[in-house]
């Protein structure tokens, strides 16, 4: 019993001291560990930006001029917002009481952070938008970049009015000795040869939309006519842009042209894909001082190829359709975010900011000329209510 009570004696003090040495070990790496914390805490605002990737250029009386590393949105349009609140977020301490800036003019990305004294938090704007992640849709902030109108077809124009009126800029008075007198229909079109075509024209003068129905004897193009049916245009030119067999209607385009062939009629639209300079110079003064009886004028007046148009100056409403150039005006209470632009839009850097900041709306996957039709075939837009001033 004697020899037992040392040998646990030198145990139990093996014991402690080796529990002592673990003790101090540990203690040693948290030290480390709060040491090389401390160390590596950004002690700059380049250091902050840095350990985000972002590259910093300048900063002059609280603006910062960066490069960063993300844009607002992803590729597929997702959101990087909590990339960029976070950013500002390790700016803050470095901003105490004080509104900063970050832009980055690479990727027009323009973020103000202002101090607010009376709640004594900040408040954010992104691109002059302090709800900008609620309001702006990230695939059109990032579909914008690269819309473009769709491709043309395998298809080449083979029809003596429309080769004509191709020539004469589209004006309706270079054919009208070959159609004679016409027969004005509830629909806004006039009928020629007893419904056998049906014409549309636009405040200018010009024609928008001829109807060629089944009974037309008459190439439309090299190789299709009116009276064929869906399958037989689909074997001989399945390279449409629109629709299908199943949808009931098959759409092409080609260098003048949209054309919609169904089983009874073919129809065909004049579209021009080219800079908007009347609409973009009137869209920038109404965006900057919201006069909407100014912005409707100049459209109607300076550019009178709609085919729709309404105004409302007791309500600040307004309705104006410019099918062939993929611009949709259709503005409530004078909110310009109606202003939509669809993809066979002309955009320039200009209209892409527009769109990017939320101003006005991008359909993106949508071309105005086939959803014009659409809306023909259905028989939900009665251009007969025309305010051509």
């Amino acid at each position: 019993m004697k020899k037992i009570i040392p040998i646990v004696f030198i145990l139990l003090l093996i014991i402690l001291c080796i529990s002592t040495y673990i003790l101090i070990k540990l203690k040693e790496n948290d030290n480390n560990s709060v040491e090389a914390e401390i160390i590596a805490e950004p002690k700059t605002v380049e250091e902050v930006l840095e350990s985000y990737n972002t590259k910093y250029i300048s900063e002059e009386n609280n603006i910062i001029y960066v490069v960063f590393n993300k844009d607002l949105f992803n590729e597929n349009g997702e959101s990087n917002e909590k990339y960029f609140t976070d950013i500002i977020d390790d700016l803050k301490p470095f901003y105490k009481k004080e509104s900063f800036s970050l832009i980055d003019e690479e990727k027009d990305i323009n973020i103000d952070v202002q101090y607010d004294t009376t709640s004594e938090k900040y408040i954010i704007k992104i691109n002059n938008k302090e709800d900008f992640y609620e309001t702006v849709n990230g695939e059109s902030y990032t579909k914008v970049d690269t819309s473009r109108i769709v491709e043309d077809s395998e298809i080449r124009i083979d029809n003596s009015y429309l080769e004509t009126l191709l020539m004469r800029s589209m004006y309706f008075s270079e054919i009208e000795d070959e159609l004679g007198d016409g027969t004005p229909l509830e629909n806004g079109y006039t009928s020629y040869f007893d419904g056998i075509i049906k014409i549309r024209n636009v405040p200018t003068g010009a024609v928008r939309n001829i109807i060629f129905s089944d009974e037309y004897d008459g190439n439309i193009t090299t190789k299709l006519r009116a009276d064929m049916s869906l399958d037989e245009v689909y074997n001989i030119n399945p390279d449409n842009s629109f629709g299908s067999v199943s949808d009931g209607y098959l759409g092409y385009k080609e260098a003048d042209y949209y054309l919609f062939f169904y089983d009874d009629e073919v129809s065909v639209y004049s579209y021009a894909y080219r800079y908007n300079d009347i609409f973009e110079e009137a869209l920038e003064k109404y965006l900057d001082d919201k006069n909407l009886e100014e912005f409707v004028n100049k459209l109607v007046k300076a550019w009178k190829a709609y085919d729709y148009y309404e105004y409302n100056p007791e309500t600040q409403d307004a309705y104006i359709l410019y099918s062939n150039r993929g611009i949709e005006i259709n503005i409530k209470n004078n909110n310009p975010e109606g202003i939509t632009l669809y993809s066979n839009y002309y955009f320039t850097d200009v209209t892409r900011k527009y769109v990017k900041d939320g101003l006005i709306t991008f359909k993106y996957n949508e071309d105005l000329i086939d959803k014009t039709e659409k809306q023909r075939r259905e028989g939900t837009l009665n251009f007969n209510t025309l305010n051509n001033e």
